[in-house]
């Protein structure tokens, strides 16, 4: 399965470069229902090493949320195939 970082097809893919309706040096996380976090704004993603990983030049990036992408850390999709329940619990 192709990696597509599943973000909403308003928002498509990676990490943004330049200013953001939320603000040039805003990050904004967004949860969406049953998904991934959509991560929209300049900031950089590193693993737990400290490696920087790689976003693209895209205006977002969405991250797995089930921990059953096939392109970790990134969302592929698949939580709409294993039905993945993301409500958010006290």
């Amino acid at each position: 399965m192709e990696a597509s970082h599943d973000a909403p097809e308003e928002e498509p893919g990676a990490r943004s470069t330049g200013a953001t309706a939320a603000g040039a040096d805003e990050v904004r996380i967004r949860i969406r229902l049953d998904g991934p976090y959509v991560v929209t704004g300049s900031f950089v993603l590193t693993d737990h090493e400290g490696n920087v990983l790689d976003c693209g030049d895209r205006p977002n990036v969405a991250l797995c949320r089930c921990g059953h992408s096939g392109s970790r850390p990134f969302c592929d999709g698949t939580h709409r195939q294993i039905g993945f329940d993301g409500r958010l619990r006290s």
